[in-house]
């Protein structure tokens, strides 16, 4: 029975190693530029003999040799120059030498039999490997990704350290010089207990990111569509004015003939005014001018007032992810505020100078100042997020009943 659940510890102690790997290369590797299937197999591979060596009990000199030349192997699943490939990959091993040898020395406190401080020292190195790698992947996270939740830093931080903390109250609860075998089957339990919580918590991370990007392109949607209607009546006001062209000619004649150009430039007024095109912005921009008069359709049905200076290029590249986030979130809060202010006013510039791209909104607000974290709502984690990816920078001042916004982003060349 001995010997079975010590094959066990290993087996499963190398599970948690090659998790702890697997999210470690997602950091330190483009994963997109990798073959999901291979790199399954690969990293399934790992697992298999890294429980193989684990459970032959390799000499030390092997052992090394073998996880070396396992990991450095899966470097090559990913794009890089070769020598790239094999720094990242040591560096990785680097991290599991370390963590077993600040264990191994944290274990030369404790005046352990040596089955019981094996036990806790191979379950102990193999959490800390998997909580660092847990911490880089979670600080590694795309800008524009969801924020990971506290509940998920709460398990990072406590259940390791939870476990860690089981396992010692239970060697001073049950501490025998000849070796107690509970402690095998209580290792093994904890250990599948952290690596099941960490995959759900996985799961539940990619959910919340698959829910966060389809509600971007609803709002993305109901945009467009918003912009499509605006299309459509501008097309019916031409046809409209191409119907009737010749009545507008035979009325202009009429005017110029009698030499009446006053009522004349009044009544070509009226003309250019039906050929007006629907809608607040027109930069050429089909992404930022849905959003906008989507937006700023919302903002006038609140009752504000508009001032608008929009002056951006034609040639102007925006990704229609990080704008949605950008521009949509800023005029959701301020759409908000408009409808419990009283005096309703909006203002708006955004322009291009140079690639660096600048937006100040300013708009009545009633309500109390923005908070420090998040600003009231206007500088959420996403927003912040989108802003750092262009190492900008997001300021919110409410002086009186007016709140003003200015945002300054580096555009990339």
């Amino acid at each position: 029975m001995q010997d079975f659940l010590t094959v066990l510890v290993r087996i499963i102690a190398a599970a948690v190693q090659t998790n702890g790997a697997y999210r470690l290369y997602g950091v330190y590797f483009d994963r997109q530029s990798a073959d999901k299937n291979k790199e399954w197999a690969g990293f399934l591979l790992c697992f298999l003999l890294c429980g193989l060596k684990a459970v032959l009990n390799t000499p030390p000199a092997v052992n090394g040799a073998l996880t070396i030349g396992i990991y450095c192997g899966l470097a090559f699943l990913y794009a890089g120059t070769v020598l790239g490939r094999l720094t990242r990959a040591l560096g990785i091993v680097a991290l599991m030498v370390l963590c077993e040898g600040l264990v191994g020395g944290l274990m030369a406190f404790f005046p352990l039999p040596p089955r019981t401080a094996w036990v806790t020292g191979t379950m102990l190195s193999q959490l800390l490997f998997l909580m660092i790698s847990l911490s880089l992947k979670g600080i590694h996270m795309p800008k524009t990704s969801p924020r990971l939740s506290r509940l998920y830093w709460l398990a990072i931080l406590c259940l390791p350290t939870g476990t860690l903390a089981v396992h010692i109250l239970l060697i001073f609860v049950f501490y025998d010089p000849a070796g107690n075998p509970i402690f095998l089957p209580v290792s093994i339990m904890l250990m599948l207990i952290n690596l099941l919580t960490f995959y759900v918590l996985d799961r539940l991370e990619e959910y919340s990111a698959a829910y966060y990007e389809t509600e971007l392109l609803a709002r993305q949607n109901q945009a467009y569509r918003a912009e499509f209607e605006l299309m459509r009546q501008s097309q019916q006001q031409v046809s409209a004015l191409r119907h009737d062209m010749k009545n507008h000619l035979a009325v202009v004649r009429q005017y110029a003939a009698a030499g009446q150009t006053e009522e004349l430039g009044r009544y070509l007024d009226r003309c250019l005014e039906q050929l007006a095109q629907p809608g607040f912005v027109h930069t050429g921009n089909p992404d930022i001018d849905s959003m906008l008069n989507y937006k700023l359709a919302q903002a006038e049905r609140a009752g504000a007032r508009l001032t608008l200076d929009i002056r951006l290029p034609e040639d102007f590249t925006a990704d229609a992810f990080d704008w949605n986030i950008i521009l949509g979130s800023l005029l959701d809060h301020a759409v908000e505020a408009l409808e419990k202010s009283r005096e309703k006013r909006l203002s708006l510039s955004l322009r291009v100078d140079r690639g660096i791209f600048y937006l100040k909104m300013a708009y009545s607000d009633d309500g109390p100042a923005p908070e420090s974290e998040g600003a009231g709502g206007l500088g959420g984690s996403l927003v912040q997020r989108a802003i750092d990816k262009y190492h900008g920078t997001l300021d919110v001042d409410l002086a009186g009943q007016i709140c003003t916004v200015a945002v300054m982003l580096y555009l990339e060349p």
